[in-house]
């Protein structure tokens, strides 16, 4: 029986994108099968640059829920 996450999500504003980075590099560390996505003012304003200096997934922008 697996037990664990499929998927982590982490909202962020710019405040806390170094935050964001680094809960990404950890969940990938624990393991590259759990999906790491994101959304929140900062991810919506650069969502390129985001995903490239994390270890994200996917990166919602705008109004996403």
């Amino acid at each position: 029986m697996k037990c664990g996450p499929d998927i982590v999500g982490v909202p962020a504003s710019t405040v806390y994108v170094n935050q964001l980075r680094d809960i990404s590099v950890l969940v990938k560390d624990i393991s590259e099968n759990i999906a790491v996505v994101s959304g929140g003012p900062h991810v919506s304003a650069l969502p390129a640059e985001t995903l490239r200096e994390s270890r994200l997934d996917v990166a919602f922008c705008g109004e996403a829920g």
